[in-house]
């Protein structure tokens, strides 16, 4: 048997609210990102974030096996149109709209794109998880 951790060392606990909150976003993201990426990343937000790193390698290969099983509809390779109305950044896959605070001063790069920050593999992974809940 495989056990999941939280990242305190517990059992995570998924509850109705938890499957609640894969599906609103399924509904929500599957116009634009299509089913399947919307499960995904959906199970990835609801099911994924609370693990340690071991177990989220595991339970995300788990939620990756389960969609190959499922109708062959193809993920989108790229991102899909840029959303009309109001200003929107591309990160990863995901549109998010743009706010009205301007990045600070000196992390800004030449193209004003504020790609002067450091974008390691964990920062990275954490702002995947606050995009697919801001893209919602």
């Amino acid at each position: 048997d495989t056990i999941l951790l939280d990242g305190g060392g517990l059992k995570p606990t998924y509850s109705l609210r938890t499957l609640c909150r894969w599906l609103l976003f399924v509904r929500e993201m599957s116009r634009m990102y299509g089913m399947r990426r919307a499960l995904y990343d959906g199970a990835a937000m609801a099911f994924l974030t609370v693990l340690n790193s071991e177990s989220a390698v595991r339970m995300d290969r788990l939620i990756k096996q389960r969609l190959a099983q499922g109708p062959r509809e193809q993920a989108p390779v790229v991102a899909p149109r840029e959303p009309s109305g109001g200003n929107h950044v591309l990160f990863e896959q995901f549109w998010l709209e743009v706010g009205d605070q301007d990045i600070p001063e000196g992390k800004v790069s030449a193209d004003g794109s504020g790609s002067a920050f450091v974008l390691t593999s964990s920062v990275r992974k954490n702002l995947q998880n606050l995009a697919r809940a801001v893209a919602l």
